[in-house]
């Protein structure tokens, strides 16, 4: 069940269960942030940290991010909007886009090598996506109109 926001290996595992080519390395976290960072959305994207020292990115709205994230790390659109927020308490992980995802990938790379994307509350321990998360996958790229 997710209550707060996806982890970066969940949300690196869905687009390389997407494109099994992928190759799964600092790169591929560059582009997803660049891709957060360049859209254009009504809320925002946070990069935060939660429960168990994992990065999770969660959307809020541009009033919760103006009177909750104003000090926060920002990084604009092409438009000069704010679309990605990185909260203060993992700011440590770099001033740039490309910094973030080179600690992220030395943070996740075990856990992308074993092909373990999946977070399991119960066991307390990283797994492989099950059949359910497939499917809420390929479900969420068909409404994105995404090829599966």
């Amino acid at each position: 069940m997710i209550i707060d926001g996806l982890t970066i290996p969940f949300i690196i595992g869905a687009k390389k269960y997407l494109d099994p080519g992928l190759e799964v390395n600092d790169d591929s976290i560059f582009s997803l942030l660049t891709e957060i960072a360049e859209s254009e959305t009504d809320e925002k994207a946070v990069l935060k940290d939660c429960a168990g020292n994992q990065y999770i990115i969660t959307l809020r709205s541009k009033q919760f991010c103006k009177e909750n994230l104003s000090g926060a790390q920002q990084f604009k659109n092409k438009k000069g909007k704010h679309s990605l927020y990185v909260a203060d308490n993992v700011s440590f992980l770099g001033d740039s886009i490309r910094e973030i995802s080179k600690s992220l990938n030395e943070k996740y790379k075990g856990l992308f090598q074993k092909g373990t994307f999946s977070w399991n509350d119960k066991k307390m321990s990283w797994n492989k996506l099950s059949d359910i998360e497939m499917e809420v996958i390929d479900e969420a790229a068909g409404k994105a109109g995404m090829k599966l």
